[in-house]
């Protein structure tokens, strides 16, 4: 199976450059569609002058927003699975392999990664910082769950992966 990972990025010149390698290094099948949403930091000419193989570019002229630039990348995908990668090395690419298992077992159409699954208690999110995010991503996460019949941990994490035929087939707005 062939993965397409989609990176929408804005204004991530600090980042983005080593987040791309690091998408790259990843020993698997797999394409990278980069879509510039209208940066304005230098980000723009950093992709544009980065050469990595098997990566396309594609750029808004002004900001649309993050789901243009998922919409974006959509229309370039060629691969089996997609995977929803941002641009600011928040997660590490060294995870798709255990993000697309249970797709490529037939034992899920969706996988969504978690921030607080998996790791020692000490290590886990400290969502106290930050009472209104915590509070908002558990009414998400209980949404889904009343909503869809799905337990879901970290609904508004960035790391989403989908078999591509029903991502292709959702009407994203």
């Amino acid at each position: 199976m062939r993965l397409s990972v989609i990176i929408p990025v804005y204004n991530e010149k600090a980042t983005i450059e080593k987040l791309v390698h690091a998408v790259h290094s990843v020993e698997m099948a797999k394409e990278i569609i980069v879509v510039d949403d209208g940066s304005n930091d230098g980000t723009r000419e950093l992709l544009g002058a980065l050469s990595i193989d098997g990566m396309k570019r594609c750029f808004h002229r002004e900001n649309r927003g993050k789901g243009a630039a998922i919409r974006t990348g959509l229309q370039e995908v060629t691969g089996d699975i997609v995977i929803i990668q941002d641009g600011d090395l928040e997660y590490n690419p060294q995870e798709y392999h255990r993000l697309v298992e249970p797709i490529v077992e037939g034992k899920a159409a969706v996988v969504y990664g978690s921030r607080l699954l998996g790791l020692p208690p000490r290590k886990k999110v400290r969502y106290h910082f930050y009472y209104p995010f915590a509070l908002g991503v558990k009414l998400l996460n209980l949404m889904t769950r009343l909503l869809y019949g799905q337990r879901v941990t970290d609904e508004a994490t960035c790391y989403k992966v989908f078999r591509t035929d029903v991502i292709q087939n959702i009407n994203l707005k």
